[in-house]
């Protein structure tokens, strides 16, 4: 989508069909009419702050925007600005992308981690997950409370620290080869408590696949 604005007051001096079809307004009722009367901006303030932004940076790239749409649901856009002098007018030239849909995704995932955080935290059991590479990527607060140090030095390999010496090198290389193996793993070890003493531990694992089998 793109528009051809007025600065000051926002008046529509031309949009491409793109912004036609997104709005969901015709040429007519956008053409001659500012953003303001159309009410297309979240608030009368968003689109002072946008100004704002643009005469004080000269232009704007990936500015994320609100845009209130003809039935009145909001279109996520991320848009990029240019500041045009029109026959001695200044202008607004605003080029959109549409990342309603991405950002929808984006906030359906971040939901969906915080449940599983929210589970996990609570969860009777030491719960941890790793990445392809093999390195820690997350562990529960049952997790932590137990060994008594933080999430930024357990991530990594940081969590093999608490293994006792006797027990590291057969753990490791059974994780190692389960873990490369794609196959699900049960593991008897001791790790380090909080307060310095040693505490056996069953682990069981098992890998994850995505739809593709990755």
């Amino acid at each position: 989508p793109m528009s051809l604005t007025t600065l000051e007051t926002g008046r529509y001096i031309d949009v491409n069909e793109s912004f036609l079809a997104m709005s969901g307004y015709t040429r007519d009722e956008v053409i001659g009419h500012t953003s303001l009367e159309l009410r297309v901006w979240e608030t009368p303030e968003a689109r002072a702050e946008f100004i704002r932004q643009l005469k004080k940076h000269g232009s704007l790239v990936n500015y994320e925007t609100k845009f209130r749409v003809k039935d009145g649901s909001f279109r996520v856009l991320l848009s990029s600005a240019e500041n045009l002098q029109i026959g001695g007018e200044s202008c607004l030239l605003i080029a959109s992308s549409n990342i309603t849909e991405r950002v929808a995704a984006q906030r359906a995932l971040q939901e969906s981690e915080e449940r599983f955080r929210n589970m996990a935290d609570t969860a009777p059991v030491m719960m941890w997950i790793v990445d392809a590479d093999r390195r820690c990527t997350y562990l529960n607060k049952r997790w932590l409370d137990f060994t008594g140090r933080t999430s930024e030095e357990e991530v990594g390999h940081g969590w093999t620290e608490g293994i006792h010496p006797e027990d590291r090198d057969s753990c490791l290389e059974s994780y190692v080869s389960s873990f490369d193996e794609r196959r699900p793993i049960e593991l008897e070890y001791r790790v380090r408590r909080y307060d310095g003493e040693y505490r056996w531990v069953y682990d069981t694992g098992v890998p994850r696949f995505s739809s593709d089998g990755t």
